[in-house]
């Protein structure tokens, strides 16, 4: 789960996704989303949005096993 978390956000620049991997919740999934959105609405990066997409989809993949 949470390798696959990090293999998405390999794309995002390493000081969004240390941010993004360094959550102490439940839900790695639900942080990471809030980071990405963060840097989306800062930055306007294209590849904001399409990483979110990713980890939302995989958050749904997650919760459908669980």
């Amino acid at each position: 789960m949470t390798s696959s978390l990090e293999s998405i956000l390999r794309a995002a620049p390493k000081d969004i996704r240390e941010l993004a991997l360094d959550h102490g919740t439940k839900d790695p999934f639900q942080h990471a989303l809030f980071v990405l959105g963060n840097w989306s609405m800062e930055t306007r990066n294209p590849e904001a949005p399409r990483l979110s997409a990713k980890v939302a989809a995989l958050r749904g993949q997650s919760n459908s096993h669980s």
